[in-house]
């Protein structure tokens, strides 16, 4: 367990498992984001693993202050053991998409004031040069404090240079994200491979798609 004590599993999905676990130096609650090397491996997304890192270490050594960083998870530190590559970052309460289903009113509360927070928040993203690629109610994260917080870049496009993404300009014709987030230019993508660029606007599509779930 090294520096933690671990607890109980919150989530599982993909290739990682979420758990509980105490900072046993600062005796802080945390979640400890666990991926098995095995599966990544077998899954072929070691890459996705690699990138997700990289654009938590733009995150934390940006030398601008943003608007809307407060709305980005931020990676506490990673590490790894024999069979596994470890994310700690903070303890959340849950994801958008838990507290649609299970927490409805409690949702329509505060839809207003998480669907700005979102929108800061990937227009931080924007302004460091990250397109996230896979906005959706299961990678917006409430905290403690019940604010949104942008989770998993593994699927991001990072430019090479932290820099204001150009509102209209194609960045890459990658298929990537979740198929009903997915903006149409990425989605044509699938017939015809490489065919067309995508840039900054398919964040702004699949927010809109969150938009209609959490409003609906």
């Amino acid at each position: 367990n090294g520096p933690f004590r671990m607890g109980h599993k919150l989530s599982s999905g993909g290739f990682a498992t979420a758990m509980a676990a105490e900072d046993l130096a600062s005796s802080r609650l945390i979640c400890l984001k666990v991926f098995t090397k095995t599966q990544l491996k077998q899954g072929g997304t070691e890459e996705s693993i690699l990138k997700e890192i990289e654009v938590y270490k733009r995150l934390a050594s940006s030398k601008e202050s943003y608007p809307g960083e407060m709305f980005l998870m931020q990676l506490d530190r990673s590490f790894q053991t024999r069979k596994s590559i470890c994310f700690a970052m903070d303890m959340m309460l849950w994801d958008l998409s838990y507290c649609m289903e299970n927490e409805s009113g409690y949702c329509g509360e505060n839809a207003r004031r998480w669907s700005t927070q979102l929108a800061i928040g990937i227009n931080a993203l924007h302004r460091m040069g990250i397109i996230h690629r896979d906005i959706k109610p299961g990678n917006v994260l409430i905290d403690i404090q019940e604010n949104v917080k942008i989770a998993d870049f593994g699927l991001s496009f990072m430019k090479k240079a932290p820099k204001r993404l150009h509102k209209t300009w194609g960045y890459s014709s990658e298929v990537s994200g979740t198929i009903n987030f997915m903006a149409p230019e990425i989605l044509r993508n699938m017939d015809e491979p490489y065919s067309e660029m995508h840039g900054a606007p398919v964040d702004w599509w699949a927010f809109g798609c969150v938009l209609f779930e959490l409003f609906s």
